[in-house]
């Protein structure tokens, strides 16, 4: 082989060489490359989708009702258990029929309708102060039986529409002091609670007033902070709003507006709803006849009056 001919050769075996090293080169860049690519791409994925859950979690469901009805029957106990004694069916009404919905932690959601519609029913069914026979509920994945009612009355408290069913000790401290202490909890805890409940309605110098001195708006006040001194994530109130003068009745908004947990209020009082709820369930004939945003439902006359209601005063005018 003569030189020029190994100097092409060698020219040529130099250039083969070179592709292949560069070619593998590129070869393994591309796959270190994207094996990185895929390792970081599955770490965020891994992250975005663990955010994800983590949210979908904080975001519980505290008050779940699944095809709910009621009519009131005549009911009977019988070893802690309620029983239904069958009627005519001339003589029974269904005050509920077929409702479902959920709430989430932290809504504030106004039960609304015309007389008789069954909304302080619903609320009485939730804590069990009324039997669930039909359907189902449960509050904070517990569901309201008999044997429940003593951990979800802890979780879920329930404000009467009449105070005076609510207060029943000779002080305001006796009163709010009484639930802890009935649960075992001991002076120094019944203490602190006692107080910080009387504070966050804003009685906390009324403590030792007589419960017969007190004006319609402290009575309010201090049947709140009876359901307060339990630290429940829900409260519940019916009619809270009733024979109260403008100015306790605003004191209550800013009241309920200042407390955090979840919120369940049964109300005639529209303007007291819009002021104080963000979503707003509106039953008909013991049917849910609309469930959405507050300010969207209480500004639609068609239908509040299709649903037996006005529009709030403060709209009307």
């Amino acid at each position: 082989m003569g030189t020029e001919s190994k100097m092409q050769h060698v020219s040529e075996t130099g250039i083969k060489t070179g592709l292949k090293t560069e070619i593998e080169t590129e070869i393994e860049t591309g796959i270190e490359t994207g094996i990185e690519t895929g390792i970081e791409t599955g770490i965020k994925t891994e992250i975005k989708t663990g955010i994800e859950t983590g949210i979908k979690m904080e975001i519980q469901t505290e008050i779940q009702i699944q095809d709910l009805s009621f009519s009131y029957e005549k009911h009977s106990r019988k070893k802690g258990r309620a029983e239904i004694v069958k009627t005519d069916e001339k003589e029974s009404h269904m005050v509920l029929e077929h409702v479902s919905f959920s709430i989430q932690q932290g809504e504030k959601v106004g039960i609304i309708g015309s007389n008789g519609v069954g909304k302080s029913t619903l609320l009485k069914l939730m804590v069990g102060i009324e039997p669930v026979s039909i359907g189902k509920i449960h509050i904070l994945g517990d569901e309201v039986t008999q044997e429940n009612l003593a951990r979800i009355r802890q979780e879920a408290g329930y404000v009467f529409q009449d105070s005076e069913s609510q207060l029943f000790m000779s002080t305001i401290y006796d009163d709010v002091a009484f639930a802890p202490i009935n649960y075992g909890l001991d002076q120094e805890e019944v203490e602190r609670r006692t107080m910080d409940a009387l504070e966050r309605v804003r009685i906390a110098h009324l403590a030792k007033k007589k419960i017969y001195q007190l004006s319609g708006g402290e009575k309010k006040l201090a049947s709140i902070a009876t359901v307060l001194s339990m630290e429940p994530k829900i409260l519940l109130l019916d009619e809270p709003s009733v024979a109260l003068d403008p100015q306790n009745r605003r004191n209550l908004i800013r009241v309920l507006n200042d407390l955090s947990m979840t919120k369940v209020i049964a109300s005639h009082d529209l303007d007291f709803i819009y002021d104080t709820c963000d979503r707003t369930v509106i039953l008909d004939h013991g049917t849910i006849a609309a469930d959405g945003n507050t300010k969207e439902l209480l500004r639609n006359k068609e239908l509040l009056e299709r649903n037996g209601l006005e529009l709030p005063l403060s709209f009307s005018r």
